[in-house]
């Protein structure tokens, strides 16, 4: 299939006023009334929770339905024929440049999210070749928009408008793809509450980022865009059905330590170099969350570690409930668990 100066595929945006356009338009809209849904219901139960890592998903969700939105209407000839936008090319070229503005940003927000669920610090690092790639893309894109000389080789448009659809397509779904695969190995022995919903919400998203990638080369039709775009709308479902699960055993655990119905959980032998400094560096967490574990730990209740560190019962169980989402456990024998596996496996 070839590709036009705008970087679209010409079977796309040649459809006419056939009535599967129409009916194609009309499905983009309840695909977007769908994603639009599933972010506000995300972001209202992140607002309950306290949740970064909703927040970065529902706008992944946002910026997946702006650009599709940007995609259907640029091309959509009964608008075309209005004669709103007299220079035609320029609204395609416009269009092309917000369209990878919109893909750049979407893929460091699910990139970013996924880092966010796994607790890892290397983010910045991670995204650098991710960003330096679509700077350069996006200079390219603006170039025809905002009139811009570029230096050779970058002077030839259509040429190097074809290399990065072609190359931004693949950077953008193998980045996904690769971080949702060591995602889903490295948190592959973790059994929380939600890891089910988890997982199949990890599943679901690179179903998603797969079908992205086949949906413009394919002819524009009901089936196609209903089976490309409903995997990657299951996913914040999924993802909030975990949380809700994750949500009521960490309140049910950090609740525990008050009841004195249960003698809060003692390691059988405490790990060598178990002090606040070491769990700090082997699990990484900062030097409140590192004293809380060292509590957890010495087998001390919420309201001994309350008397220690100078806070309100209501706060050290926040504080408890924060980290065991952080930590992705749902209990303390499960953070005792998680600190025996983490001090076995040390070289």
């Amino acid at each position: 299939m070839t590709i036009d100066l705008a970087g679209w595929p010409t079977g796309v945006a040649g459809l006419g006023t056939s009535g599967l356009e129409q009916l194609a338009l009309l499905e983009y809209i309840l695909g977007l009334i769908v994603g639009f849904v599933a972010v506000s219901l995300l972001l209202f139960y992140s607002g309950m929770v306290g949740r970064r890592d909703a927040r970065l998903l529902a706008g992944a969700i946002l910026v997946q339905n702006l650009r599709v939105m940007i995609f259907a209407f640029s091309y959509y000839s009964p608008l075309l024929e209005l004669g709103i936008f007299p220079d035609v090319a320029s609204l395609h070229n416009l269009a092309t440049f917000l369209y990878y503005c919109l893909v750049a940003l979407h893929g460091g927000l699910l990139v970013a999210w996924l880092f966010r669920r796994a607790g890892w610090k290397g983010l910045p690092a991670a995204l650098l070749p991710y960003s330096l790639y679509y700077l350069v893309t996006l200079l390219v894109m603006a170039a025809p928009v905002f009139r811009l000389a570029l230096p050779a080789p970058l002077d030839n448009l259509r040429l190097v408008q074809s290399a990065f659809v072609l190359g931004g397509v693949l950077l953008d779904k193998a980045c996904i793809m690769a971080t949702v695969v060591i995602f889903l190995v490295r948190r592959s022995r973790l059994r929380t509450a939600g890891s089910a919903h988890e997982r199949a919400a990890l599943v679901a998203l690179g179903l998603a980022v797969l079908a992205d990638s086949i949906l413009p080369w394919l002819p524009l039709s009901l089936l196609a865009i209903f089976a490309t775009m409903l995997p990657f709308y299951a996913v914040p479902f999924l993802v909030m059905a975990g949380m809700r699960r994750e949500t009521q055993a960490a309140a049910l655990a950090a609740s525990q330590g008050t009841t004195g119905a249960t003698q809060p959980p003692r390691l059988a032998s405490t790990p060598p170099g178990s002090d606040a400094a070491t769990l700090a560096c082997r699990l990484g967490l900062d030097e409140a969350e590192a004293r809380l574990v060292a509590a957890i730990l010495g087998g001390r209740s919420n309201k001994e570690i309350a008397w220690a560190e100078q806070l309100g019962l209501s706060a050290v169980k926040h504080r408890l409930f924060a980290l065991y989402r952080r930590l992705g456990v749902a209990s303390r024998f499960e953070l005792i668990a998680l600190v025996n596996r983490s001090f076995s496996q040390a070289p």
